[in-house]
Order: structure tokens, then sequence, then C-alpha cells
């Protein structure tokens, strides 16, 4: 308290004798709040971000070129988006999301490049601390997007550097220097926090205190052992119900299925060991939609009206899905998917809830240039659904989906 207040006090202001020039003059305290950026630092701040939207638009059209090479197929995503205006309305709405990660990002960058200490006459400094922060930060970014995401074209792009063993030396002195700057902010942001509390008094911090005690009590109590089995159902409603679970694995062959070594997918293998195996069973049709369809129906393509993926959905006996014998029956039921780009299951076939990334045009449109390290980075992050529902736990999305976000996706 000694360092942010008596200190703010002594050097705030001066007194002067009356027959002095200036009779007070201010100074600026270490812990201020930072200083406005300098215009060389604005400028330089801009020409970061030119240099980045460069870059996301060489490798953006790189890999959206190794999905759409001809007209063709650009002419039939503008007319789909032109004659649809509620998809168009929910591309934007994503796309904006995207924008505003880009924007936190070189928010970020500001934040940790200002001033604090040195003069104002000295602000020009800004501009090498905000081109030293964004290379550091942008670099961290990239080593840690290249690890989890080993397929994606920004991996491709760094091969040459990370295979040095510069790179470490990379690591280092981007984390040294970032570390650096994040501990002069916290300590502004601390001095800030604490000069506020003083003059507002000891009423605010009490309500802050009780607050969070009720919270963190709220917290314990949600993670006692006894909260988590309300709802649970009793032994009774067990053996009344029991859970009818249907697991499906697109494009597994039959050969791999059946084979004596399995080493590579041991659950998959003690699954099947525990289970009847019928190796007598053919399909008609070898697609997704089709097959998904008969399961639930119990009828061939030509019967249940499904013979294509993207069979018109008015022509498919949605009506005979045994989904709704179990709803009918009581059963809540639920469909999970990580795929929807070639089988489109809904609430149509009986199910109450259905789990999966968002199915249509938004999901081929962002699977072919949505592949960027902040857009990569996030979608991993719990209920990032909600504000990317084509790209969370999208299998179509491969380099950056990690079955662990499904998986937690449908367990929640």
């Amino acid at each position: 308290m000694q360092l942010c207040g008596e200190r703010d006090a002594f050097l705030g202001v001066m007194e002067f004798p009356s027959d002095a020039k200036d009779t007070r003059i201010q100074h600026q305290p270490y812990n201020q709040m930072p200083m406005p950026l300098a215009p060389l630092a604005r400028m330089a701040l801009i020409v970061t971000g030119l240099l980045t939207a460069w870059a996301h638009v060489q490798l953006a059209a790189t890999g959206f070129a190794i999905h759409v090479d001809n007209g063709k197929g650009a002419g039939f995503l503008l007319a789909s988006l032109t004659g649809q205006p509620l998809v168009a309305m929910k591309l934007l709405g994503q796309l904006a999301v995207v924008l505003v990660l880009y924007l936190l990002f070189f928010w970020l960058i500001a934040i940790l490049s200002r001033q604090r200490r040195l003069p104002r006459h000295w602000a020009e400094n800004d501009a090498v601390l905000i081109f030293a922060t964004w290379a550091s930060l942008a670099w961290l970014i990239l080593r840690l997007h290249s690890i989890w995401f080993p397929h994606s074209v920004w991996t491709w792009a760094m091969l040459l550097l990370q295979d040095q063993a510069q790179a470490y030396l990379l690591d280092i002195a981007s984390g040294c220097f970032l570390f650096w700057r994040a501990l002069i902010v916290l300590r502004v942001w601390t001095c800030a926090i604490f000069k506020c509390v003083r003059q507002s008094g000891m009423k605010y911090l009490a309500l802050g205190g009780v607050a969070s005690g009720a919270i963190i009590t709220l917290l314990i109590i949600a993670q006692a052992p006894g909260a988590a089995q309300m709802g649970v159902p009793t032994e009774a409603d067990k053996k009344a119900k029991r859970n009818v679970i249907i697991i499906g694995l697109d494009s597994l062959r039959r050969d791999v299925l059946l084979s004596a070594d399995l080493s590579a997918m041991p659950n998959l293998a003690a699954l099947r060991d525990r289970s009847y195996v019928n190796s007598q069973v053919i399909t008609p049709i070898a697609r997704t939609f089709p097959a998904w369809v008969s399961i639930l129906t119990g009828l061939g393509p030509a019967e249940s009206g499904a013979r294509t993926n993207h069979a018109p959905q008015k022509d498919v006996r949605r009506d005979l899905s045994i989904a709704w014998e179990f709803s009918n029956v009581g059963y809540r039921t639920i469909y999970a998917t990580d795929e929807t780009r070639f089988s489109h299951i809904g609430p149509e076939f009986g199910f109450d809830t259905v789990v999966g990334p968002q199915k249509g045009i938004n999901d081929f449109l962002l699977g072919q240039f949505g592949d960027q390290p902040l857009v990569n980075l996030f979608i991993q992050v719990p209920f990032a659904e909600l504000v990317l529902p084509a790209l969370v736990g999208n299998r179509a999305f491969a380099h950056a989906y990690r079955p662990s976000v499904f998986v937690n996706r449908l367990e929640r």
C-alpha cells in the first residue's frame, strides 16, 4: 500500500513558492495507467496488422485452393449464400467471432507494448515494443498451434523454422520477453485496484468478500459427492428401463475390424472381443446417410427414400425411425455425431437432443478457409460451440479435430 499510495502522493503534486514561474508542476507516477500510444506506435500496430492479414490471406488461399480448384464450386457457394439470406447471416455471425479473436490479439499486443516508466518524449519506443511483442506472441502461438495441429497448413509453413535448434532459443526469448511485459501490466493494474479500494473504503471490499465467499461456497457444494448423485435413476428405474446405445464408426473396413491385430485400437478390440460378431453383413449402398437411415428404420434405401447422402429430407421415411418408438415409451433420445457433412440426422427422426457440428453450407465454407491459429486454438475451449457451431467437434475440420472435444461436449 505504501508503494502504491504514498509514492503517488509524493510524485503527484509538488508546491513551489508564489514567486516561482509555475506554482504547480504535474508529474506522472511510475504506477499510473499506461500513456496513449504515440503516432509512430499506432503506425507500427497498423503495419503488424497488415502483415498478419497478408499471411492469413496467402495461407487461407492455399488451403482453399486444395479443395475448391475451379470456378464451379465458387459459383455454387455464391448462389447458395445469395439465395438463402438466413444462411448468410449465420455465416457472417461466425465470421464476426473470428474477427473479434484477432481484435483481442492486437488489443493484447497494445496493452503489453505501452510504456510506463519512460518520459513522454520517449514514447516512440512503443513502436519497437509493438514489433517485439507482436513477433513474440505470434511465434509462441504458432509453436503451440504446430504441436497441437500438425496437419494444419500453418504447421506446414513453419516446418523450416521448427526443425532448427534456433527455434528453442526463440521460444525462450519470446517467453521471457512476454513474461517481463506481463509483470509490468500486472503491477500497474494491481496498484490501480488497491488505489480504488483505498478510495472507495471498506464497503465495496466487504461486498466483494461476501460475493466471493458465496461463489466459492456454491462451487464446493456443486463438487460435493452427494451433489453428483442428484437426479441419478434409482435401482428400480434401472431395472425398468435399460440404456440402449448404438455406436457407429464410419468407413471402418471389415478386414480391419476382424483382424487379429488391433493393437492400434485396444478399446475397439476389447469391445469386439466381448461382443457377438456377425461377419456376414453387406450393404447395398456404402454411404453414411443411407446406412444410418437403414439402421434407424430397418428399411433398405429404395424403401426408406435415402438413396444418397444428400437425399431430399421430404422423401425420407423419418416417421419410421426407431427413436420414435423409444420416445413413446418414455425414453430420452439423443443423437450425437462429429460429422454432419454427409449425414443429416436431426430431431425429425425422433431425437430429443442432437449434438454435433452445424449442418449446411457454413460447415463447407468455414471448413475450407477456417484453418487459422487463433480459430483452431479457440474451438478447443469448452462451450466454444455456442459461437462457432460449424467448427467445434467437427471431424470434417480434420486438422483441428480433437476427439476429446467432442466427447466432453457429449458428456456435458
